[in-house]
């Protein structure tokens, strides 16, 4: 194919301008009598900066057989590199070409400059200018033994091509490889190497050249290196200006050029591509391209060995990295075809427009009028912006919330509600004497406080359900479960919307700890089972506040009956608990002793019989093949068959685990799914077996999950907010209960990474985008704006969310800036989504360090905040610290995760550990905050694992050697090149801190006397942050211990973030490891310069740690009875399952039979054994209670128990507390949801009971 008339392969639209400065060559001199102690040559520019061996280059991408790899034709024209070859220089024959020892520990980057900038280096050939080389050249080829062409062709060989003298002062002279020309503000390199035609050979050196060219795109691709050509800027203004073709590399560029000659293939194989297809997407490189590679090239060995070597199938990767080059050569072509294919809208930054970008209307943080009263008070409240929907989505949020059963959406005649405070309830005179009071089961007393407890707030009163009474020596006791105000939880001092709201909590007194009825002030009238806050003027209950310290259980859910009954005499031995857990054929994990690691872990083991008698569990321990045998290569969760037996004590079994099968060809070719893949988080095995049709003998157990079965329960739908790249979402995807259909973003090629990868992923439906705001995005759809990326109460099930943190970083000097407000205020957004779109479940991320103090006096508790709007919503709400050691990845990342379900649903389980934490890790006590008690919440869990944790450097060491990464291309693995190349005064430095002992910095260095020259210089200059003892200037990393935190940006120079030096290598990290760190897959793609790649990456969310949430998620949904609005239910349905799935008391059918026998089946199975309240009247309120005279149960009370007599105060407490705007609203939606309703009501109206008020149907 012929280039366009210009022969410039640059990147140019068709009105730009190409301006050359142009510069004359300048001679860069290398000092080799190095002065500074640090071993390093440096060049004669005012550094002394590089530790450079000219004669050296890198085993790994000289020697290791990518020579051979990319030669790419089946003819080699070798010439090698014949700088030190006699033939070449017509020096002496006694000069002898010197083989440097091998160590096989050792690999040694080549030089960063080219020899020519060396002081005291012998060119090959006497030095002649381009013009007398031309001229002598020119003579040969008109000779008539010469054979001719069209154009005027000279051979270059032993070449080195770098960036010109003139250029930016930190990179002058560098070696570059040649897909980096016209980039990095360079338009221009130089070159230095043998010109020859015929027997004439001529050396040259520093010539400037501007222009690249690849010939015979369209053509066979197998001859590669012989199609390559430059032209210097003085042959370029000629015409029939000469061409310098291509041949052999100097020793020094080897690891620069054979990268590129692969590059340069598959650049033509791309453009071959592009030509025979039409719309070409990026979606085509994730398997078309490759099908269609091995189609049309299987017969040429050129091509299986460049395929071999890059050992890709998956090529969006490689694209993205390149694409800026791609683009330049598909420019360069005449065919303007190539240049319309919608893969460049879709990963060129510079070209992106596969999402459009939506106008940034909004300059503040737009929140709901709930949002407000809740945010508006705090340090950041005057970046918040009240904004109302319309009526329309108003009355379709308010059903929704119905529905579901959380806090209507607020409206102006509810903020002016005005609602009775604890205090003042307590303090009101009681009409009875204390003496004349009948406590009896189901009444909540008012106690006086215990002044010498841990509770730090000063109180007026406790408050406590009775559970039961009894006598002893003439005194009145009470079993009691307390009741808490919301200071007195964890929300602390944060603001509550609903001061009257009570949480019964499962903390007890009871036996021996009973209250004595002395104690009691007087009792309180409280509502249970309260939907709608704004209609209690009185104290009222809807949610338990969980404290199990041992467990660091400190959360908010749904009140069900069997709360109102503590646990105590129900405490089932560890034995019994196992037994009805667990079943024979079970695979669980079980405390052993490992002989390698010579502690206890926890191995996987298949449960074989349980020995009552003895009260002991027999299991089969599974071998770990990597153990078994080291040559395999088998990833750490791959198991042998059970052939260990074992008799276990039940505490020694911990939990469950899940172990399925996997042919032995779907784990060769990398086809295990999700969860299985990833090397053992969340407690995921498998073994090998020759065919899936195996029996049920050979598979020797209940095989876990299959994540390619359909699901039995449709899919959540999911959107995610503030989604950056999207490996939150992923994450939670491959947990298999939910599929993002929404993602909104304000960065351009992050949300361009996230549709990269989505569109690979998404097995049904399209991913809708929204490329800006979220304040927009919210404001837009409260104003009713239609579009498909705009979605509306009730589109979607699961809001994630990954906040901005910088408002909250500890990196983040000044957090009372308007930036910083800003970003903190965004909080508030969160909530507006949640409280707007209504969502089944939310999942927050941020920084732990939001728990702390923060505002101008330190005493605002944005996390407590939160947690106080989401359980004023309504829902239920966890919070985890979590730790990505502790599942898998390879980094110090730790943060804070809360999580909001809706009432009905079961509450995610915290995560458990499937790794270990590393020496030294678990000692650092981290909690996410203090109650009321004094009691640390959240903290840092140690327990047993199945796995040690994984180290830096065994999470990359299966990526290639790249020296100081200044050639930048690697063809394996495309992202594995760092965010910048250094300067060379940072190199010098670098060089200067050693290896061992390892994590060393700089200033550890100088402390050691390992440093002198420009190093120390450096280390006396840096400020004080900088000298501190421990500073992590040009610090290494500990390969045997963890990355640091991935941030947005490596900075090398940094005193308390610097540690971002590789632990053997002279360079930064790349953004392939820090990928790796993150647990992003190495086929998913990045949009943008490695710049912005490290940015996506630092802002993600742990890929692995939104794995195990993902599937904390799966758990919950699939264990929930609740047939949520996924679009196929009606309203009464929803209704119906939501009363069912909310309350385990037994409940009658439209007939009147009772389901107790069933609904007591199922809780034996499920392993629950608190009773089934089987009749009982002895002050047991099981079924749950309200003190009120008035209505108190909630609409979702849907048992028709009938009570003996004696408890008939209880029956009262049943009706429903609904307003009749709210009944009324249900009876419009679905009458048969109304016909239930209504017969509830009729049947305690028949038992005795009254809704205190007019009748409410006609």
């Amino acid at each position: 194919m012929k280039r366009r008339s210009n022969t410039h392969a640059a990147l140019r639209d068709e009105d730009d301008e190409i301006v050359v400065a142009l510069h004359p060559p300048k001679r860069m001199k290398i000092d080799t009598s190095d002065t500074s102690g640090s071993g390093i040559l440096t060049p004669q520019s005012g550094n002394r900066v590089l530790r450079d061996k000219p004669a050296a280059s890198s085993p790994q991408l000289a020697d290791s057989g990518l020579s051979e790899a990319v030669e790419l034709d089946d003819t080699s024209d070798g010439d090698g590199d014949r700088s030190v070859d006699d033939s070449e220089t017509g020096g002496s024959s006694r000069r002898r070409r010197i083989k440097p020892a091998e160590a096989s520990h050792l690999a040694i980057c080549g030089p960063a400059y080219p020899r020519s900038a060396y002081t005291g280096w012998q060119p090959p050939l006497a030095h002649v200018t381009e013009v007398e080389a031309d001229d002598a050249l020119r003579e040969v080829s008109e000779r008539p033994d010469v054979e001719r062409s069209e154009w005027k062709i000279y051979r270059l060989s032993n070449f080195s091509f770098y960036r010109p003298p003139s250029g930016h002062k930190t990179h002058r002279h560098e070696l570059v490889s040649l897909d980096r020309l016209r980039q990095d503000r360079y338009p221009e390199f130089c070159m230095d190497g043998i010109l020859s035609c015929g027997d004439r050979r001529c050396y040259v050196q520093c010539i400037p050249f501007e222009i690249i060219t690849v010939d015979g795109y369209g053509d066979d691709a197998s001859n590669i290196a012989n199609q390559i050509c430059i032209q210097s800027k003085q042959q370029a203004s000629r015409d029939n200006g000469a061409w310098y073709q291509l041949s052999s590399p100097a020793a020094e560029y080897r690891r620069f050029y054979h990268p590129f000659l692969w590059l340069a293939r598959f650049t033509k194989y791309f453009v071959i591509y592009l030509l025979e297809k039409k719309c070409v997407t990026l979606g085509h490189f994730r398997a078309s391209f490759f099908k269609w590679l091995q189609a049309g090239y299987a017969a040429s060995r050129g091509f299986h060995k460049w395929l071999e070597y890059s050992g890709l199938r998956d090529f969006r990767t490689t694209v993205a990295a390149n694409v800026w080059y791609l683009w330049k050569e598909c420019y360069s072509l005449e065919d303007s075809k190539l240049r319309k294919h919608p893969i460049w809208s879709e990963v060129d930054p510079q070209r992106l427009k596969a999402i459009p970008m939506q106008p940034n209307f909004e300059k503040m943080t737009v929140v709901t009028p709930f949002a407000y009263q809740c945010f508006g008070s705090m340090y950041f409240g005057d970046r918040l912006v009240e904004r109302r929907a319309n009526a329309r989505l108003i009355r379709s949020t308010q059903r929704r919330k119905s529905l579901l059963g959380l806090t209507p959406f607020l409206s102006e005649k509810h903020s002016a509600h005005i609602m009775q405070s604890p205090a003042s309830l307590a303090s009101s005179p009681d009409p009875e004497p204390v003496s004349a009071l009948n406590i009896t089961a189901g009444d909540v007393v008012c106690v006086r406080p215990d002044l010498s407890s841990v509770w730090r707030e000063a109180q007026h009163s406790w408050f406590a359900y009775v559970q039961g009474t009894r006598s002893h020596n003439d005194r009145m006791l009470l079993d009691v479960l307390w009741l808490y105000e919301p200071k007195d939880t964890t929300l602390g001092k944060a603001y509550y919307p609903f001061p009257n709201e009570l949480f019964l909590s499962d903390n007890c007194s009871c036996g021996e700890a009973a209250l004595d009825r002395e104690c009691v002030i007087k009792k309180a009238e409280v509502t249970f089972f309260g939907r709608n806050p704004y209609a209690h003027k009185g104290l009222f209950v809807r949610q338990k506040f969980r404290t199990i310290h041992e467990q660091d259980t400190y959360d908010f859910v749904s009140l069900k009956q069997t709360d109102f009954r503590c646990t105590c005499d129900n405490q089932l031995s560890i034995f019994e608990e196992c037994y009805s857990k667990y079943n024979v054929g079970d695979t669980v994990l079980v405390r052993e002793w490992s002989r390698i690691l010579r502690e206890d872990r926890l191995q996987p083991a298949r449960i074989e019989h349980f020995d009552c008698k003895k009260r002991r569990i027999h299991v089969s321990l599974f071998g770990r093949k990597h153990e078994e045998d080291p040559s395999s290569n088998a990833r750490p969760n791959e198991l042998t068959a059970p052939f260990t037996a074992r008799s276990k004590s039940s505490d020694k079994i911990i939990r469950k685990c899940q172990v399925r099968h996997f042919t032995r060809a779907q784990i060769a070719n990398g086809d295990v799914p999700a969860p299985y893949d990833r090397d053992g988080t969340g407690d995921f095995f498998y073994l090998a077996i020759e065919t899936l049709e195996a029996t049920d003998q050979e598979r020797h157990f209940a095989e876990g999950w299959n994540p390619s079965e359909k699901p039995h329960k449709p899919n959540l739908t999911g959107m995610g907010i503030f989604c950056g790249g999207g490996t939150f979402d992923r994450g939670l995807e491959e947990g298999g209960a939910v599929q993002f259909r929404y993602a909104v973003d304000w960065a351009e090629k992050a949300l361009h990474s996230y549709r990269a990868n989505a569109n690979a992923n998404a097995s049904s439906g399209e991913v809708h985008y929204f490329l800006g705001s979220v304040n927009d995005y919210l404001s837009h759809a409260m104003a009713g704006y239609e579009g498909p990326a705009i979605a509306e109460p009730g589109d979607f099930n699961l809001l994630s969310a990954g906040s901005p943190c910088p408002g909250f970083s500890a990196l983040q000097n000044n957090k009372l800036s308007e930036e910083s407000k800003q970003n903190a205020s965004m909080i508030a957004s969160v909530v507006s989504f949640v409280d707007f779109f209504v969502p089944e479940y939310l999942i927050l991320e941020n920084v732990v360090t939001m728990t702390n103090g923060m505002g101008p006096q330190k005493d605002e508790n944005v996390f407590a905040q939160i947690v106080a709007s989401l359980v004023g919503l309504g829902y239920q709400v966890q919070q985890f610290l979590m730790d990505a050691w502790s599942y898998g990845s390879p980094q110090q990342r730790s943060r804070v995760f809360i999580i909001a379900s809706a009432p009905g649903l079961v509450p995610l389980v915290a995560p458990s550990h499937s790794h270990a934490h590393p020496p030294n890790a678990a000692a650092r006590g981290r909690a996410l905050g203090t109650s009321s008690n004094g009691k640390r919440f959240g903290s840092r869990r140690d327990e047993f694992t199945a796995f040690g944790h994984v180290s830096a450097a065994d999470a990359v060491a299966d990526l290639p050697f790249v020296g100081d990464s200044q050639v930048q291309l690697c063809p394996q693995f495309p992202d594995h090149r760092t965010a910048i190349t250094e300067p060379a005064v940072n190199r010098g430095r670098v060089v200067a801190v050693p290896t061992r002992p390892r994590a060393m910095g700089l200033i550890q260095a100088k402390a050691a006397g390992l440093v002198r020259g420009d190093p120390l210089e450096h280390c006396e200059r840096v400020n004080a942050v900088r000298k501190v003892k421990h500073s992590r200037i040009f610090a290494r990393i500990d390969p045997d211990f963890l990355f640091p935190t991935i941030v947005t940006r490596l900075a090398i120079n940094d005193g308390i973030n610097g540690r971002v030096v590789h632990w053997d290598q002279q360079r930064t990290l790349t953004v392939m490891e820090a990928r790796r760190a993150q647990g992003y897959l190495d086929t998913e793609v990045l949009i943008g310069t490695p710049v912005d790649q490290l940015k996506i990456v630092g802002n993600s969310v742990d890929r692995k740690v939104a794995l195990v949430l993902g599937l904390a998620l799966r758990q919950s949904w699939t264990g929930s009875d609740l047939n949520l609005n996924l679009n196929s239910q009606s309203a009464s349905q929803i209704l119906t399952s939501h009363a069912t799935a909310e309350h385990s008391s037994p409940a009658a059918d439209e007939d009147g039979d009772s389901a107790r026998e069933e609904d007591t089946s199922i809780a034996t199975n499920s392993g629950d054994h608190h009773g089934d309240g089987d009749g009982e009247t002895d002050s047991l309120a099981n079924e749950g209670a309200s003190s009120s005279s008035s209505a108190a149960a909630a609409a979702d009370e849907l048992s028709p128990v009938v009570d003996e007599p004696a408890d008939m105060n209880r029956s009262t407490k049943m009706a429903l507390n609904m307003s009749a705007e709210e009944l009324e609203e249900i009876r419009r939606e679905s009458s048969q949801a109304f016909k239930v309703i209504k017969r509830i009501v009729e049947e305690h109206g028949r038992a005795g009971g009254s809704l205190g008020g007019s009748p409410l149907w006609r």
